[in-house]
């Protein structure tokens, strides 16, 4: 066969071009309307005489003076510490015990009445985790992994499930387990989602705001029952002294702020009238990429405790404040609040007993906390073989849970 001449394919946006062209010089057809305006004597001008007008613009725009306008009622700035929930204290539960004039009570001590194990219970609790870790479909960037022996080596990017998305599946899947195993109560609660408290407060002639989050909050129609009044507390424990941190301070590690002066008031997440507004159990959440230190180092787990007494006497402290007022120095009656600290993986769970509003050095009297050990709720929750997974399934820390919720 003979080679022939190549031939290419007319390029069709050529006569596109060429159409668009012609129709932009097309004729305009007298339809009678300018015949008919004149008849009637209407004035039609030409488009592109007013068109073309030149407009001049001026050279210089003088500038408008400006409106003074005298404050006479202004903010007055002032300057404090702040806690909140992306702080830990950098020398752990000994500095939360100084910080809220609080003594640690043997947990054995407390009485709380663990529930009953229950097979379908449990297989309950069990979907609860793989529907909150593994079946769920939200998928988002997760932080970047590191080496510590490869700095420089980058990782392949990883998508899954938000270490904040995860505490909040499951807690909620969890309470509402509780609920359902205790429809006597729907009654006497209510479940608040993030429910905001601001105290402020003075520690070692310093100002200080806390400023947490209780990311599921239980609220009752009655007040829970000090722990101290139905168990016999060790007198060695009542004459014991919160922890020195000379010569540090109780403020170290908490990060400076400038706030005015009327925002620096007590504010809780209740509002006029409501008649549940007894704080009976806090749930609050440790997720890794909001919560840090401010040198750059990983939470410590003794850091991980002082989270849950700073929360539950920011809770408690709240709560005294809303009951006897702003201004309330000493206590009729303790407040008492159950905290429930946890990251999907450990749960801490832990009981303030408030005496006092007073810092330690002003007071002898000292306030009460039990913290139980930190339960491990599984060991692994992953796909093997394609298949969903638990390992090391812990019951004790749903059956805490669920006795914590019952109590009254």
């Amino acid at each position: 066969m003979r080679a022939t001449q190549v031939l290419l394919q007319q390029h069709h946006g050529r006569m596109f071009r060429r159409h668009w062209k012609l129709q932009g010089h097309r004729k305009l057809i007298d339809n009678g309307a300018l015949k008919s305006l004149k008849e009637r004597g209407i004035q039609v001008e030409n488009a592109l005489d007013v068109v073309n007008d030149k407009v001049v613009l001026p050279h210089k725009f003088p500038l408008k003076p400006l409106i003074t306008v005298e404050v006479s009622n202004a903010v007055e700035l002032v300057q404090h510490f702040i806690f909140d929930d992306s702080n830990v204290l950098v020398s752990g539960l000994d500095h939360a015990k100084n910080f809220t004039n609080s003594i640690e009570i043997l947990s054995e001590s407390l009485n709380v009445a663990t529930a009953e194990s229950d097979f379908s219970r449990h297989d309950l609790v069990k979907r609860c985790i793989k529907s909150s870790l593994l079946y769920d479909a939200y998928q988002e960037k997760l932080p970047k992994r590191t080496d510590p022996e490869r700095p420089a080596w980058n990782f392949p990017r990883d998508y899954g499930i938000t270490d904040r998305r995860r505490n909040l599946l499951l807690c909620n899947r969890m309470i509402q387990l509780c609920s359902s195993l205790n429809p006597q109560l729907l009654a006497h609660r209510r479940t608040l989602s993030d429910a905001t408290f601001r105290v402020p407060l003075e520690r070692d002639g310093e100002k200080v705001l806390m400023s947490l989050r209780a990311d599921i909050l239980l609220t009752s129609s009655e007040e829970l029952e000090a722990p101290s009044t139905s168990i016999d507390v060790n007198e060695n424990k009542k004459d014991e002294d919160v922890p020195d941190l000379h010569p540090m301070t109780s403020t170290v590690s908490l990060t400076k702020e400038i706030t005015p002066v009327n925002q620096l008031v007590d504010s809780s997440p209740f509002v006029y009238g409501f008649s549940k507004c007894n704080v009976h159990t806090a749930i609050v959440h440790y997720n890794s990429t909001e919560t840090a230190n401010i040198h750059d180092l990983d939470v410590s787990q003794d850091q991980f405790l002082s989270r849950s007494l700073m929360k539950a006497y920011a809770f408690a402290l709240a709560e005294a404040r809303r009951r006897y007022g702003a201004d309330i120095e000493n206590l009729p009656h303790p407040v008492t609040v159950q905290c429930v600290h946890t990251d999907s993986k450990d749960f801490h769970f832990a009981v303030l007993q408030l005496n006092t509003v007073k810092d330690n050095t002003l007071t002898d009297e000292r306030n009460f906390y039990w913290s139980l050990p930190i339960q491990t709720l599984y060991e692994t929750c992953e796909y093997s073989s394609g298949k969903p997974v638990i390992e090391g399934y812990n019951p004790s820390v749903f059956n805490t849970l669920l006795a914590f919720c019952r109590n009254n």
